[in-house]
Protein backbone atom coordinates (compact mmCIF):
# COMPACT_ATOMS: atom_id res chain seq x y z
CA UNK A 1 0.00 0.00 0.00
CA UNK A 2 3.07 2.33 0.32
CA UNK A 3 4.41 4.47 3.39
CA UNK A 4 4.30 7.83 4.74
CA UNK A 5 7.76 9.34 5.92
CA UNK A 6 7.76 12.57 8.29
CA UNK A 7 10.91 14.05 9.15
CA UNK A 8 11.72 15.36 12.27
CA UNK A 9 15.26 17.53 13.68
CA UNK A 10 16.43 15.34 16.63
CA UNK A 11 19.52 17.00 19.34
CA UNK A 12 21.80 14.73 20.51
CA UNK A 13 23.76 15.26 23.47
CA UNK A 14 26.54 17.48 23.25
CA UNK A 15 29.77 15.27 23.95
CA UNK A 16 33.22 15.97 24.73
CA UNK A 17 36.65 13.89 25.21
CA UNK A 18 39.73 13.96 27.15
CA UNK A 19 42.27 12.68 24.87
CA UNK A 20 45.38 11.43 25.87
CA UNK A 21 48.95 11.99 23.54
CA UNK A 22 51.18 9.43 24.67
CA UNK A 23 54.98 11.01 23.67
CA UNK A 24 57.60 8.26 24.57
CA UNK A 25 60.42 8.93 26.25
CA UNK A 26 63.93 6.69 24.84
CA UNK A 27 67.40 6.23 25.98
CA UNK A 28 70.53 5.14 24.59
CA UNK A 29 72.13 2.28 26.44
CA UNK A 30 75.47 3.05 24.58
CA UNK A 31 75.86 7.08 23.70
CA UNK A 32 74.24 7.66 27.76
CA UNK A 33 73.49 11.15 26.29
CA UNK A 34 70.53 11.35 28.71
CA UNK A 35 66.71 11.02 27.96
CA UNK A 36 65.33 12.02 24.41
CA UNK A 37 61.28 13.02 23.93
CA UNK A 38 59.64 12.82 20.64
CA UNK A 39 58.71 15.40 19.29
CA UNK A 40 55.71 17.59 20.14
CA UNK A 41 52.85 20.26 19.57
CA UNK A 42 51.69 21.56 22.44
CA UNK A 43 50.04 24.92 22.97
CA UNK A 44 49.78 24.65 26.59
CA UNK A 45 46.07 25.43 26.53
CA UNK A 46 44.64 21.74 28.04
CA UNK A 47 42.11 21.90 25.17
CA UNK A 48 42.01 20.88 21.46
CA UNK A 49 41.76 23.42 18.71
CA UNK A 50 38.59 22.49 17.94
CA UNK A 51 37.40 23.50 21.18
CA UNK A 52 39.38 26.96 20.99
CA UNK A 53 37.35 27.83 18.18
CA UNK A 54 33.74 26.63 18.99
CA UNK A 55 34.66 29.72 22.44
CA UNK A 56 35.74 31.90 19.53
CA UNK A 57 32.83 31.34 17.35
CA UNK A 58 30.49 31.36 19.89
CA UNK A 59 31.27 34.93 21.43
CA UNK A 60 32.46 37.22 18.13
CA UNK A 61 29.80 35.04 15.74
CA UNK A 62 27.06 34.02 18.38
CA UNK A 63 27.47 36.94 20.75
CA UNK A 64 27.23 34.37 24.30
CA UNK A 65 29.50 36.10 26.17
CA UNK A 66 32.35 33.67 28.27
CA UNK A 67 30.53 33.87 31.46
CA UNK A 68 27.46 32.42 30.00
CA UNK A 69 29.73 29.54 28.17
CA UNK A 70 31.03 28.36 31.28
CA UNK A 71 27.27 28.73 32.73
CA UNK A 72 27.37 25.89 29.75
CA UNK A 73 30.13 23.70 30.87
CA UNK A 74 28.61 23.56 34.11
CA UNK A 75 25.66 21.99 33.45
CA UNK A 76 27.85 19.44 31.27
CA UNK A 77 29.31 18.76 34.56
CA UNK A 78 33.23 20.29 33.43
CA UNK A 79 34.69 22.74 35.18
CA UNK A 80 35.96 25.94 33.64
CA UNK A 81 36.62 29.24 34.60
CA UNK A 82 36.48 32.11 33.14
CA UNK A 83 39.87 33.33 33.16
CA UNK A 84 41.00 29.77 31.53
CA UNK A 85 38.32 30.72 28.51
CA UNK A 86 39.99 34.23 28.25
CA UNK A 87 43.30 32.90 27.88
CA UNK A 88 42.08 30.47 25.08
CA UNK A 89 40.18 33.77 23.44
CA UNK A 90 43.96 35.26 24.03
CA UNK A 91 45.72 32.44 22.70
CA UNK A 92 43.60 31.98 19.26
CA UNK A 93 43.47 36.45 19.05
CA UNK A 94 47.64 35.72 18.89
CA UNK A 95 47.64 33.16 16.42
CA UNK A 96 45.41 34.60 13.69
CA UNK A 97 47.43 38.03 13.92
CA UNK A 98 49.08 37.66 10.36
CA UNK A 99 46.04 36.41 9.04
CA UNK A 100 44.74 39.76 10.07
CA UNK A 101 47.13 42.00 8.81
CA UNK A 102 47.48 40.30 5.40
CA UNK A 103 43.82 41.08 5.10
CA UNK A 104 44.05 44.92 6.26
CA UNK A 105 46.78 45.19 3.63
CA UNK A 106 44.66 43.42 0.96
CA UNK A 107 41.53 46.28 1.73
CA UNK A 108 44.24 49.44 1.74
CA UNK A 109 45.94 48.08 -1.73
CA UNK A 110 42.06 48.43 -3.40
CA UNK A 111 40.91 51.75 -5.37
CA UNK A 112 38.12 52.29 -2.10
CA UNK A 113 37.58 51.84 1.46
CA UNK A 114 34.23 52.37 3.63
CA UNK A 115 34.65 53.47 7.31
CA UNK A 116 32.81 53.57 10.13
CA UNK A 117 33.08 53.72 14.03
CA UNK A 118 31.16 52.55 17.02
CA UNK A 119 31.96 52.76 20.53
CA UNK A 120 33.34 49.77 23.07
CA UNK A 121 33.17 50.29 26.58
CA UNK A 122 37.04 50.03 27.97
CA UNK A 123 37.25 48.23 31.96
CA UNK A 124 40.67 50.26 33.50
CA UNK A 125 43.17 48.69 35.55
CA UNK A 126 41.50 50.52 38.72
CA UNK A 127 37.76 49.21 37.15
CA UNK A 128 36.88 52.28 36.06
CA UNK A 129 34.92 52.28 32.87
CA UNK A 130 36.03 54.30 29.79
CA UNK A 131 34.99 54.39 26.40
CA UNK A 132 36.47 53.62 23.57
CA UNK A 133 36.26 52.97 19.66
CA UNK A 134 36.48 49.94 17.61
CA UNK A 135 36.77 51.10 13.67
CA UNK A 136 36.07 49.18 10.73
CA UNK A 137 37.43 49.60 7.63
CA UNK A 138 36.29 46.78 4.72
CA UNK A 139 35.35 46.50 1.11
CA UNK A 140 31.63 47.13 0.17
CA UNK A 141 29.87 43.89 1.05
CA UNK A 142 33.14 41.94 2.03
CA UNK A 143 35.80 41.83 4.55
CA UNK A 144 36.47 43.74 7.05
CA UNK A 145 39.12 44.23 9.54
CA UNK A 146 38.45 46.15 12.90
CA UNK A 147 41.08 48.08 14.29
CA UNK A 148 40.91 49.08 18.20
CA UNK A 149 41.23 52.71 19.55
CA UNK A 150 41.17 54.49 22.89
CA UNK A 151 39.80 57.68 21.44
CA UNK A 152 37.89 58.96 18.43
CA UNK A 153 40.85 60.62 17.34
CA UNK A 154 42.44 61.31 13.97
CA UNK A 155 45.05 59.40 14.96
CA UNK A 156 43.12 55.82 14.42
CA UNK A 157 42.03 56.61 10.95
CA UNK A 158 45.96 58.14 9.97
CA UNK A 159 47.96 55.12 11.63
CA UNK A 160 46.13 52.47 10.17
CA UNK A 161 44.97 54.32 6.64
CA UNK A 162 48.96 55.42 6.20
CA UNK A 163 50.41 52.92 3.20
CA UNK A 164 47.32 52.65 1.82
CA UNK A 165 47.13 52.88 -2.35
CA UNK A 166 43.56 53.31 -2.02
CA UNK A 167 42.27 57.05 -3.83
CA UNK A 168 39.04 56.99 -2.39
CA UNK A 169 37.63 56.61 1.41
CA UNK A 170 34.10 56.73 1.46
CA UNK A 171 32.29 57.56 5.29
CA UNK A 172 30.33 60.06 7.34
CA UNK A 173 30.92 63.29 7.93
CA UNK A 174 32.39 62.64 11.07
CA UNK A 175 35.15 65.65 11.92
CA UNK A 176 37.94 62.86 12.97
CA UNK A 177 38.05 62.04 8.89
CA UNK A 178 38.33 65.58 7.79
CA UNK A 179 42.43 65.56 8.68
CA UNK A 180 42.92 62.26 7.48
CA UNK A 181 41.77 62.97 3.24
CA UNK A 182 44.46 65.30 2.58
CA UNK A 183 46.99 64.19 5.10
CA UNK A 184 46.57 60.85 2.75
CA UNK A 185 45.71 62.07 -0.42
CA UNK A 186 42.61 60.55 -0.62
CA UNK A 187 39.47 62.20 -1.08
CA UNK A 188 36.18 61.60 0.33
CA UNK A 189 32.70 60.15 -0.55
CA UNK A 190 30.11 61.10 1.17
CA UNK A 191 27.14 58.78 2.38
CA UNK A 192 23.42 59.00 1.30
CA UNK A 193 21.57 57.36 4.20
CA UNK A 194 23.52 59.78 6.92
CA UNK A 195 21.99 62.65 4.24
CA UNK A 196 18.50 60.86 3.98
CA UNK A 197 18.54 60.42 8.02
CA UNK A 198 18.87 63.77 9.00
CA UNK A 199 16.09 64.84 6.61
CA UNK A 200 13.35 62.49 7.45
CA UNK A 201 13.85 63.33 10.97
CA UNK A 202 13.22 66.88 10.20
CA UNK A 203 10.47 65.92 7.71
CA UNK A 204 7.83 68.02 10.07
CA UNK A 205 9.38 71.19 9.49
CA UNK A 206 8.14 71.33 5.51
CA UNK A 207 6.61 67.42 4.93
CA UNK A 208 6.09 68.15 1.12
CA UNK A 209 9.28 69.58 0.32
CA UNK A 210 11.09 66.84 2.14
CA UNK A 211 8.90 64.10 0.48
CA UNK A 212 10.29 65.35 -2.90
CA UNK A 213 13.76 64.99 -1.75
CA UNK A 214 13.18 61.59 -0.46
CA UNK A 215 11.35 60.36 -3.37
CA UNK A 216 14.24 61.74 -5.95
CA UNK A 217 16.94 60.00 -3.78
CA UNK A 218 14.72 56.87 -3.87
CA UNK A 219 15.29 56.77 -8.02
CA UNK A 220 19.19 57.41 -7.47
CA UNK A 221 18.52 53.61 -5.04
CA UNK A 222 16.16 51.91 -7.76
CA UNK A 223 18.82 52.60 -9.98
CA UNK A 224 21.68 51.41 -7.95
CA UNK A 225 19.20 48.07 -7.22
CA UNK A 226 18.99 47.32 -10.57
CA UNK A 227 22.54 47.57 -11.36
CA UNK A 228 23.64 45.19 -8.67
CA UNK A 229 20.12 43.09 -9.85
CA UNK A 230 21.41 42.20 -13.52
CA UNK A 231 25.02 41.99 -12.02
CA UNK A 232 26.50 44.62 -13.89
CA UNK A 233 30.44 45.01 -14.25
CA UNK A 234 32.17 48.36 -12.78
CA UNK A 235 32.19 49.79 -16.16
CA UNK A 236 28.73 48.87 -17.22
CA UNK A 237 27.56 50.28 -13.52
CA UNK A 238 29.65 53.59 -14.04
CA UNK A 239 27.89 53.65 -17.66
CA UNK A 240 24.07 53.74 -16.44
CA UNK A 241 25.53 56.63 -13.27
CA UNK A 242 26.44 58.83 -15.83
CA UNK A 243 23.13 58.35 -18.05
CA UNK A 244 20.49 57.35 -15.16
CA UNK A 245 21.56 58.86 -12.13
CA UNK A 246 23.54 62.33 -12.73
CA UNK A 247 20.82 63.82 -14.44
CA UNK A 248 18.68 62.85 -10.53
CA UNK A 249 21.24 64.00 -8.69
CA UNK A 250 21.80 67.20 -10.41
CA UNK A 251 18.09 67.92 -10.37
CA UNK A 252 18.31 67.13 -6.35
CA UNK A 253 20.91 69.67 -5.78
CA UNK A 254 18.88 72.34 -7.17
CA UNK A 255 15.72 71.20 -5.24
CA UNK A 256 17.79 71.36 -1.81
CA UNK A 257 18.94 74.63 -2.54
CA UNK A 258 15.64 76.10 -3.59
CA UNK A 259 13.84 74.01 -0.08
CA UNK A 260 16.67 75.89 1.66
CA UNK A 261 16.22 79.40 0.86
CA UNK A 262 12.73 79.00 2.49
CA UNK A 263 13.87 77.58 5.96
CA UNK A 264 15.56 78.80 9.01
CA UNK A 265 18.88 78.18 8.90
CA UNK A 266 18.86 77.21 12.66
CA UNK A 267 16.00 74.78 12.13
CA UNK A 268 16.27 71.15 11.97
CA UNK A 269 15.57 71.28 8.50
CA UNK A 270 17.67 73.72 8.16
CA UNK A 271 20.66 71.94 9.28
CA UNK A 272 19.65 68.91 7.61
CA UNK A 273 19.94 70.64 4.24
CA UNK A 274 22.88 72.81 5.39
CA UNK A 275 24.51 68.92 6.37
CA UNK A 276 23.56 67.71 2.50
CA UNK A 277 25.10 71.08 0.74
CA UNK A 278 28.16 70.55 2.91
CA UNK A 279 28.52 66.81 1.68
CA UNK A 280 27.37 67.36 -2.08
CA UNK A 281 30.68 67.47 -3.82
CA UNK A 282 31.91 64.46 -1.89
CA UNK A 283 28.64 62.39 -2.74
CA UNK A 284 28.77 63.28 -6.16
CA UNK A 285 31.89 61.45 -6.77
CA UNK A 286 30.08 58.16 -6.23
CA UNK A 287 28.97 58.98 -10.52
CA UNK A 288 32.64 58.78 -11.18
CA UNK A 289 33.88 55.70 -9.05
CA UNK A 290 32.19 52.23 -10.01
CA UNK A 291 33.45 50.53 -6.95
CA UNK A 292 31.64 53.10 -4.47
CA UNK A 293 28.49 52.81 -3.29
CA UNK A 294 25.71 55.12 -2.98
CA UNK A 295 26.08 55.27 0.79
CA UNK A 296 27.72 53.77 3.56
CA UNK A 297 25.23 50.95 4.89
CA UNK A 298 27.21 48.23 4.11
CA UNK A 299 30.34 49.50 6.78
CA UNK A 300 27.26 50.37 9.26
CA UNK A 301 25.96 46.70 8.97
CA UNK A 302 29.48 45.11 9.65
CA UNK A 303 29.36 47.37 12.94
CA UNK A 304 25.86 45.41 13.84
CA UNK A 305 27.95 42.93 14.75
CA UNK A 306 29.70 44.15 17.23
CA UNK A 307 26.82 46.50 18.44
CA UNK A 308 24.97 43.27 19.37
CA UNK A 309 27.65 41.28 21.08
CA UNK A 310 28.27 44.67 22.98
CA UNK A 311 24.84 44.15 24.41
CA UNK A 312 25.78 40.45 26.13
CA UNK A 313 29.38 41.13 26.78
CA UNK A 314 28.89 44.60 28.10
CA UNK A 315 32.91 45.67 28.10
CA UNK A 316 36.47 44.82 27.17
CA UNK A 317 38.99 44.38 29.85
CA UNK A 318 41.42 47.30 28.86
CA UNK A 319 43.78 47.67 25.55
CA UNK A 320 44.29 43.97 25.33
CA UNK A 321 40.98 43.06 25.59
CA UNK A 322 39.85 45.58 23.15
CA UNK A 323 42.56 44.34 20.63
CA UNK A 324 42.03 40.89 21.23
CA UNK A 325 38.37 41.78 19.90
CA UNK A 326 39.55 43.45 16.95
CA UNK A 327 41.16 40.49 15.81
CA UNK A 328 38.65 38.16 16.10
CA UNK A 329 36.00 40.18 15.18
CA UNK A 330 37.75 41.05 11.79
CA UNK A 331 37.53 37.34 11.28
CA UNK A 332 34.15 36.14 12.28
CA UNK A 333 32.54 38.86 10.28
CA UNK A 334 34.18 39.25 7.71
CA UNK A 335 33.47 34.82 7.33
CA UNK A 336 29.54 36.33 7.43
CA UNK A 337 30.32 38.79 4.57
CA UNK A 338 31.98 36.63 2.25
CA UNK A 339 29.40 33.62 2.96
CA UNK A 340 31.92 31.45 5.28
CA UNK A 341 30.41 29.07 7.90
CA UNK A 342 33.05 30.19 10.84
CA UNK A 343 33.29 27.62 12.63
CA UNK A 344 35.01 25.39 10.23
CA UNK A 345 36.93 28.62 8.72
CA UNK A 346 38.42 28.65 12.06
CA UNK A 347 39.18 25.07 13.20
CA UNK A 348 40.47 24.92 10.02
CA UNK A 349 42.75 27.64 10.02
CA UNK A 350 44.21 27.09 13.48
CA UNK A 351 45.06 23.49 12.31
CA UNK A 352 47.28 24.62 9.77
CA UNK A 353 48.36 28.03 10.93
CA UNK A 354 52.02 26.46 12.65
CA UNK A 355 53.45 24.68 9.59
CA UNK A 356 51.97 27.29 7.11
CA UNK A 357 54.62 29.67 5.00
CA UNK A 358 54.85 33.20 6.02
CA UNK A 359 54.87 34.22 2.42
CA UNK A 360 51.86 32.26 2.01
CA UNK A 361 49.63 34.03 4.54
CA UNK A 362 47.28 35.47 2.31
CA UNK A 363 45.57 31.56 2.06
CA UNK A 364 44.72 31.63 5.47
CA UNK A 365 42.12 34.57 5.25
CA UNK A 366 38.85 34.21 4.76
CA UNK A 367 38.39 35.37 1.02
CA UNK A 368 42.26 33.25 0.58
CA UNK A 369 41.64 30.25 2.51
CA UNK A 370 37.57 29.91 0.34
CA UNK A 371 39.54 30.32 -2.92
CA UNK A 372 42.45 27.34 -1.73
CA UNK A 373 41.16 25.25 1.21
CA UNK A 374 37.59 25.52 0.68
CA UNK A 375 36.51 22.01 0.54
CA UNK A 376 40.05 20.60 2.22
CA UNK A 377 40.06 19.73 5.29
CA UNK A 378 43.46 20.85 7.34
CA UNK A 379 45.25 17.47 8.15
CA UNK A 380 44.82 16.40 11.88
CA UNK A 381 48.38 17.62 13.94
CA UNK A 382 48.59 16.73 18.15
CA UNK A 383 47.51 20.07 19.73
CA UNK A 384 48.55 19.46 22.87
Amino acid sequence: MGEDTCEKLVKLPVQYEVEVHVYPQMACQRCHEGIVSAPRQDNSLKADISVVADVVVQKYADHKPLYRQQQAFDRLGIPISRQTLCDWTGWCSEQVQPVVKAMAHYICAQRLIQSDETSVRMQLPDGQMETARLWAYGLPWAEVVFDFRTDKSQQGPKEFLHRTSAGYLQADGGSSYLPVFPALSLKHIACMAHIRRDLFEAREDAPLAVDLILAAMQKLYRIERQAKEQGLSLEERLALRQREAKPIFLDLEELMTTVRQGVLPKSPLGKALAYAQNQWPAMARYLEVAQAELDNNSIEHALRGVVLGRRNWLHVGQETGGQRAANLFSLMISCKRLGIEPYAYLHDILRRLPSHPNKDIWQLTPRGWKETFGSEPAPLQPSG
